[in-house]
């Protein structure tokens, strides 16, 4: 399963979007019951008005060692872009899981371009 996490641009074919971090929580926990591998995640940083950011979700990547087999970051947002890779680099369990970062490169939403991009 592919899971993208955003609360504004749609989720490219093939994948489940997750508007908040609740609802990309829950998902996460429901494949981990199911003993589904998560095989992708895409994560944005700002998720609403209302503050909310996806550390919870790097967090629970972490304390649970759910890191899926590819892991994106599309933010818009510069700082925190460097925030969140330094994050996944510090604490991710295979140096390989992270394939790509920029400005969504997935072409989904009107800020769509990429900005930097990494194969592993």
């Amino acid at each position: 399963m592919k899971l993208f996490i955003d609360d504004e641009r749609p989720a490219p074919r093939g994948w489940i979007l997750a508007t908040d971090c609740h609802d990309a929580l829950e998902v996460m926990r429901i494949c981990a019951a199911a003993g589904v591998q998560l095989e992708a995640a895409s994560l944005d940083h700002d998720l609403g008005c209302s503050g909310e950011t996806i550390l919870p979700v790097l967090k629970a990547m972490r304390d649970y060692n759910w890191w899926p087999r590819k892991l994106y970051v599309h933010t818009a947002n510069e700082d925190a872009e460097e925030v969140m890779l330094a994050f996944i680099r510090a604490n991710m369990s295979d140096d390989g899981v992270l394939r790509g970062y920029g400005c969504n490169f997935w072409g989904t939403g009107s800020d769509s371009q990429v900005q930097n991009w990494v194969m592993a």
